[in-house]
């Protein structure tokens, strides 16, 4: 949830472009006081960044989150998340040209 908040603070202040969204592939782990979060991202290849979050504490799944980032027109792009894997949630019209090759 970290690099979303920091991408998010990025996108919306205009410094994003896409080659800092290139950092974001891979596996990224943080462990703090018993509590483990986890973000897993793969490519922009096609247009759509998709991601999954998980959060664990003392051994237990806690919470989990499916997430992308996806290409809705010619200079726009949404961010979705499922928390729970229920219902998305949205935030649209990202700035395309700042956030995708």
């Amino acid at each position: 949830m970290r690099i979303l908040i920091g991408l998010t603070g990025l996108i919306l202040s205009g410094q994003a472009n896409a080659e800092d969204l290139s950092w974001m592939e891979g596996h990224w782990r943080s462990e703090a006081d018993g509590r483990v979060s986890e973000e897993i991202w793969t490519s922009g290849e096609g247009g759509l960044y998709p991601g999954v979050n998980r959060t664990i504490s003392d051994g237990q799944a806690q919470a989990f989150v499916f997430m992308r980032i996806a290409a809705t027109g010619d200079m726009e792009a949404t961010y979705c998340a499922q928390p729970g894997g229920g219902g998305k949630r949205c935030v649209s019209n990202l700035c395309r040209a700042a956030i995708m090759p």
